[in-house]
């Protein structure tokens, strides 16, 4: 049976709604899943700038020679706790040799589950 756009975007809204709904049971407040996501960006961005400094054969020292900084600023800035600036982002990559040409976004929670077959 072909289903209608309108079908498949409710169809597709369902899945949605069930990983969110999978996340609220792990993490039932929205402190807890701002928290979750805030925690999950951090993560994904230092292991861009890990993948970047790998892809360039740059360790830290160098990468904050480059910059014109201490290596303290380059390991404070690459620790997941530690909350950078856009401008602080891109000046890493740079320094690697790199810039951001796209971001891939994804409901929150889902990047912890398979594929949902729709």
């Amino acid at each position: 049976m072909k289903r209608s756009p309108q079908d498949r975007q409710h169809h597709d809204f369902a899945v949605d709604v069930d990983r969110i709904n999978w996340l609220k049971e792990i993490l039932p407040t929205d402190s807890e899943q701002r928290d979750y996501a805030r925690e999950r960006c951090a993560i994904a961005l230092t292991e861009a700038i890990g993948d970047a400094m790998d892809a360039a054969h740059l360790n830290r020292s160098v990468l904050a020679e480059r910059l014109g900084r201490h290596k303290s600023y380059v390991t404070r800035a690459l620790s997941a706790r530690q909350n950078i600036t856009i401008k602080t982002l891109s000046d890493l990559l740079w320094a690697c040799g790199m810039e951001i040409e796209s971001v891939q976004l994804a409901p929150v929670g889902e990047v912890l589950l398979p594929s949902a077959k729709v």
